[in-house]
């Protein structure tokens, strides 16, 4: 299950993990499905990801780049995630800590990681990346 749609879905689905990417934009879902049409293990839903259809279970790993900073709910995000991770599933995230273009909202320290527990994640760890001109928080955790 892969929240952003773009080198990260194409990298994973080139390595033959089956991939499936969610993501709200129309324009963006079309030239996902033209760069990875070589790839018949990764698919793109046209959606909110808090809307994500229910397979309960499905998914060995969530990576949600970019994706909290951008919704409204992200604990919404975190409660799809859970519910569709396999026990023993990895939650991978990645959000800004800099507020830079259109993000909704960036997090501080410790924001994300108390949201990540909230939504029922042990977390394995936590990174503060201060890399130009994006600063990010970066979280791994798992069901």
């Amino acid at each position: 299950l892969c929240g952003y749609i773009g080198a990260t879905a194409l990298h994973y689905g080139e390595q033959g993990h089956e991939v499936v990417s969610v993501e709200g934009a129309k324009a963006y879902c079309d030239e996902f499905q033209k760069n990875a049409a070589h790839l018949d293990n990764v698919s793109v839903i046209w959606g909110l990801f808090e809307d994500f259809p229910t397979f309960f279970d499905r998914f060995d790993a969530c990576c949600c780049t970019e994706v909290l900073n951008q919704v409204v709910d992200p604990l919404a995000v975190m409660e799809v995630a859970w519910r569709e991770l396999r026990s023993g599933g990895l939650l991978f995230v990645v959000v800004p800590s800099k507020k830079l273009r259109v993000e909704k909202r960036t997090f501080k320290q410790g924001e994300l990681e108390r949201l990540v527990e909230e939504a029922g994640f042990a977390l394995n760890w936590s990174k503060h990346l201060t890399t130009s001109p994006a600063p990010q928080w970066i979280v791994e955790a798992h069901k």
